[in-house]
């Protein structure tokens, strides 16, 4: 590479650390390889807000150093891949699909200047370098190794390093001159690799020898061997230097070991359990019941890093200085490689609300659909509206009080940011749901960091044993308020007699049909009257707000 190439890289990187401190937390890419898609994640809300199209296979993206483009390699599946595709990140769009031609199986890819990316093809043992401005293969290197599967770039942008998965090596290729300058065998089928920030140590998971091997740049050989189990399949370093996390689909974990004394500190377990048909995916039940976290991402501020967890359907939220397990985001089918941008992908102000309706066994389908029909509707009255969707504790079928089958969106585990937290009443929202530690649980966490809590009928049982009601003003169904006030009343000011209560964030209804009223409410106060009313119009019902007997506190 040119002197003028990297002076350049230089200031793309400083110009990419000044849009990360002025834009915020950025944009996290997410590769489903079963979808064949990639999904753009805002990480202020960890909202998903594009999904779009890849080539087939996607297993792994890498992003400019500006954050203004992303850029996956399309590996296959049961056909060799041979195809590159280019995103701008800001406008969520596919700019161009690069064809490679007789290059096949691309991987391992990583941007070495502000136009010009690495990657590795398996089935041509080689390294290419791609203009992704102008589409077109600007050179080869080879690997001499089968299955150069990731590669790593030196901090100096003078040496490409690559895990070859066939041979159990890593290859070192100078890139000014792009010749091989040696092969070091590492363990079976080594295939994660990283680079400490000052260059000295490559680090290689070996995944099936369960080890991790420690290679000198200076000496190009390897100096130590670290046990990992159980099948370590990608390695990250932070950005200081001093840590390397091992993500581990067997045991369903990642190490964090400390660089300077190579030695495994502590173990994170995802805390997730296999998607529902995981088995039937790309990788069948080669994990057992392992949530498989494979694909891991370091925000390049050190605080956080990502897990995709490919048999869960989801992405782990890692904090670096607690070292627990922080959040979750939703994905497709399969998630792996990951991506960070500053680049937003979406302009603040401009995203839906997120409503989020709590189904369980035995749900009522007045207090579910009124919220939901309400909600939904917004869309068709102002921009950008509502984005609704229904959580439950698992995947599974939910069977309404009234016999509705009833199919959540999203489960405790992969639902992603609430802003409007709905408690519909349930059969047995009055007893056995309060007795369910994780339901209790999971409304309190969720319903404290929403911007809105509606309860309808006998939802307000469950805000209130969640602690969502204490100290507020709240009602629930007509004949249920003497128990209600028996079990809550030293906490909440009962109210009766009306059809609904607004306290601070809390809005409870008494359920029924006025369920549509306190959800019309809600979309008065957040978009106005004219929206109210032509959201009632459109499901004729006639709303008037003064009309209707409420309290608001």
């Amino acid at each position: 590479m040119h002197i003028a190439s990297k002076t350049v890289l230089a200031l793309a990187l400083l110009a990419g650390t000044a849009l990360a401190e002025e834009r915020g937390p950025g944009t996290l890419l997410v590769l489903n390889k079963t979808d064949d898609t990639v999904s753009f994640v805002d990480l202020e809300t960890r909202r998903t807000l594009a999904t779009l199209p890849t080539g087939a296979g996607p297993h792994e993206v890498a992003t400019s150093p500006d954050g203004r483009l992303a850029v996956v390699g399309n590996y296959g599946s049961n056909v060799p891949g041979r195809s590159l595709s280019v995103y701008d990140v800001g406008k969520r769009e596919l700019l161009r699909k690069i064809d490679l031609g007789e290059f096949r199986r691309p991987h391992g890819i990583e941007f070495e200047d502000e136009r010009h990316v690495l990657v590795t093809v398996e089935q041509n043992r080689a390294v290419i370098r791609v203009d992704v401005l102008d589409g077109r293969v600007m050179d080869v290197m080879t690997t001499d190794q089968g299955g150069s599967h990731m590669l790593v770039i030196a901090p100096d942008r003078s040496r490409v390093y690559t895990a070859n998965i066939g041979s159990g090596s890593v290859s070192v290729i100078d890139l000014l001159s792009g010749s091989l300058v040696k092969v070091i065998p590492t363990g079976t089928q080594a295939e994660g690799i990283d680079i400490t920030p000052d260059g000295r140590e490559v680090w290689v998971t070996n995944r099936a020898a369960d080890t991790v091997s420690v290679i000198d740049t200076a000496k190009l050989a390897v100096v130590h061997e670290l046990p990992c189990a159980s099948f370590p399949i990608r390695v990250k370093i932070t950005p200081d230097g001093e840590h390397a996390l091992v993500s581990n689909p067997n045991s369903g974990d990642v190490a964090v070991f400390h660089v300077p004394t190579h030695m495994e500190v502590r173990r994170i377990p995802m805390e997730l359990t296999q998607a529902e048909g995981a088995d039937e995916g790309l990788f069948g039940s080669d994990f057992g019941g392992s949530p498989a976290p494979i694909g891991i991402l370091v925000d390049p501020s050190g605080e956080r890093a990502w897990v995709a967890n490919t048999m869960a359907n989801a992405v782990t939220v890692l904090d670096l200085e607690s070292w627990q397990v922080v959040g979750r985001i939703a994905a497709g089918r399969e998630p792996d490689g990951l991506g960070w941008t500053p680049y937003p992908a979406e302009p603040k102000g401009e995203q839906p609300l997120r409503v989020g309706i709590l189904v369980v066994d035995g749900v009522y389908n007045t207090e579910l659909t009124a919220p939901m029909d309400i909600f939904q509707h917004t869309i068709f009255h102002t921009e950008p509206g509502m984005e609704v969707f229904l959580v439950a504790e698992t995947r599974e079928p939910i069977k309404s009080f009234e016999g509705l089958r009833i199919l959540p969106d999203f489960d405790f585990a992969t639902c992603p940011d609430i802003d409007v937290l709905v408690v519909p009443s349930a059969e047995h929202s009055m007893d056995t749901d309060l007795e369910n530690e994780r339901l209790i649980a999971f409304v309190r966490e969720r319903g404290e960091a929403a911007d809105h809590v509606l309860s309808l009928c006998d939802g307000a049982f469950v805000l209130a044993e969640a602690g969502l009601l204490d100290g507020l003003a709240a009602t629930t169904f007509p004949s249920d308020i003497p128990r209600f006030r028996e079990k809550f009343g030293t906490r909440i000011d009962v109210r009766e007699g009306v059809s609904f209560v607004h306290d601070g964030k809390a809005i409870t209804s008494v359920g029924g049909m006025p369920s549509f009223e306190a959800a019309l409410y809600l979309c008065e106060r957040l978009y106005g009257a004219k929206t109210a009313r032509g959201i009632a119009g459109g499901l004729v019902i006639d709303w008037d707000l003064e009309s209707i007997d409420h309290a608001k506190e």
